[in-house]
């Protein structure tokens, strides 16, 4: 999210006692992040300005490098977590405090990725451990990462009625979960908690649902999201304050990268069309994964051309008549009651009633527990440094940071 310009900022004759009520009691919200930015680095170095800085920093989650306009302690910062990511696609580079305010992570999508990606890896009883390695190393590694301070793993469970009635074949090609999968979920299950992450599911809802409406609350309370998914639906969330976490090779700015965050840049380039217009995409070409039918003959090339065109799927089916081609008019005049089914099959519910509310979604690892549960698989190396890392487990103050 590029920030405004801060020109002229630096005469402000606001206080640094006036400007940590004016934060606190959200007046200075209203302004960009740059300009309380430079006026809290106009402060000094006091207290005063320690806690401006803690409050902006708390609000924002992050501050863009090029206006850190005061020394920072970078080794204590580091022991922090604070740290400069260079590679967040489509923003300029930023120096992250405290991490961003929320992760949420695609459960079922990480459990079947872990799966695939370690075969034959198994306890000395002979139960099969992949999955669940797979999914605790990749969870602690998105917190290294990103240094959240809330975070949610979300889970399926059932399918919402609104779309099985409306298509009863709905996600129903779908292979069975292959059967060496199958017992390791509930161990995820558990281990997720004790890592200090909320694991969180509702009957008769998807985890899209569930993440899409927990983005929407956090970004009303003007929060930063990350979301932990290759799901395609999901990138209709995507933002100035919603990237997508990713640690494909492909999508990262520079080699050395571990991870990138993906943004209207990467959806722009990828789909042709704006983040929220990934649905009336998905509404004229399907799903195949979900068993979604498209409109026969219509690719996604030249279906976002279409959405692109017209603005939206409502603006095209209102102006039919209009399409240049003579094939592609009839086919979409046409197959007009699929796409309107598919234009609900593919909305994501963003007002679902939240089964915990994000004050509970602090980070809170239970070490001992962890270390317990984790005990049986054998996962020697990892155990221990879990075991290393609970040892030294504790904050520096503030005041060590500068």
């Amino acid at each position: 999210m590029p920030y405004s310009t801060t020109a002229g900022l630096r005469t402000s004759k606001a206080t640094p006692a006036t400007m940590l009520m004016s934060v606190r009691s959200g007046i200075c919200a209203r302004m960009n992040p740059a300009a309380r930015l430079v006026i809290a680095a106009a402060s000094g170095r006091s207290r005063m300005h320690c806690s401006i800085l803690a409050t902006v920093s708390t609000h924002w989650g992050h501050i863009d490098d090029s206006l850190l306009s005061i020394p920072v302690n970078r080794a204590a910062a580091a022991a922090r977590g604070w740290t400069q990511r260079k590679n967040v696609v489509g923003t300029p580079p930023r120096v992250y405090l405290n991490g961003v305010k929320l992760l949420l992570v695609d459960g079922p999508y990480y459990v079947y990725r872990s799966f695939f990606a370690i075969r034959e890896l198994s306890n000395s009883r002979g139960e099969p451990t992949n999955a669940i390695y797979g999914f605790v190393k990749v969870l602690r590694k998105m917190l290294r990462d990103l240094q959240p301070d809330r975070a949610a793993v979300l889970w399926d469970e059932g399918l919402p009625h609104r779309r099985t009635q409306l298509q009863p074949e709905y996600k129903q090609q779908r292979a069975e979960m292959p059967e060496l999968m199958r017992p390791q979920i509930a161990h995820i299950r558990r281990l997720v908690p004790l890592l200090g992450i909320a694991s969180l599911r509702q009957p008769d809802t998807e985890a899209d649902d569930l993440i899409a409406s927990y983005a929407c609350e956090a970004e009303r309370q003007e929060m930063d999201v990350v979301v932990a998914t290759n799901d395609k639906d999901l990138f209709q969330l995507v933002n100035g304050r919603v990237r997508v976490y990713t640690t494909n090779k492909a999508d990262f700015a520079s080699p050395k990268d571990g991870f990138a965050l993906l943004g209207g840049d990467y959806v722009r380039e990828k789909w042709g069309v704006e983040p929220r217009q990934i649905g009336d995409v998905l509404c004229l070409v399907g799903d195949a994964s979900d068993n979604i039918p498209g409109v026969s003959g219509l690719g996604p090339k030249r279906a976002a051309a279409l959405v692109k065109e017209f603005g939206s799927i409502t603006a095209l089916l209102t102006r039919v008549d209009a399409i240049a081609n003579e094939v592609i008019r009839e086919k979409v005049a046409s197959a007009r009651e699929q796409i309107l089914s598919n234009q609900e099959m593919v909305r994501l519910d963003t007002h679902l009633p939240l089964p915990a509310p994000l004050e509970e979604l602090a980070i809170r690892p239970r070490y001992s527990e962890l270390l317990a549960e984790l005990e049986p698989w054998e996962f020697k190396s990892l155990t221990e440094e879990i075991r290393e890392e609970a040892a030294g487990f504790a904050k520096p103050t503030q005041g060590e940071l500068f």
